[in-house]
């Protein structure tokens, strides 16, 4: 599902919270820089940061488990890197994408065990759920 379709339905259902493991501002990482995203999509990096009120990061294993990221590596067809050292400096552009909304945005940054991981997000959306 696309994201313009995903905030459609949100919107549409009057859903208070979605949840999404890419945002629009993970585009200029794939893509190059953010001026040459924006130019090419004719945007303003603002625009990409206002439909978030809480943004949670979650660096890949590449960059907190180097050695589980080589391990399941190979179990991971989709993945295009080929070296830990590109996947931490793709995982260091989605963290730069994603600074300038810090200052609109509540900004959760996970580097904790999984289960510490998951326990924060869920009490961010049990949050979120509640209005507070």
């Amino acid at each position: 599902m696309t994201q313009e379709h995903s905030l459609a339905a949100w919107q549409r259902t009057g859903a208070k919270v979605l949840v999404s493991d890419r945002g629009l501002a993970d585009g200029p990482a794939y893509l190059g820089d953010q001026l040459e995203f924006c130019a090419l999509f004719n945007c303003q990096l603002e625009d990409l940061w206002l439909p978030y009120d809480e943004v949670i990061y979650a660096p890949s294993f590449a960059t907190v488990k180097p050695e589980l990221y080589l391990e399941l590596f190979s179990s991971n067809e989709v993945r295009y890197e080929t070296k830990v050292e590109e996947a931490r400096s793709l995982d260091q552009r989605l963290h730069d994408a994603w600074v300038g909304c810090q200052s609109r945005a509540m900004w959760s940054y996970l580097t904790g065990s999984r289960e510490e991981n998951t326990a924060t997000v869920l009490n961010i959306v049990r949050q979120n759920l509640k209005g507070e």
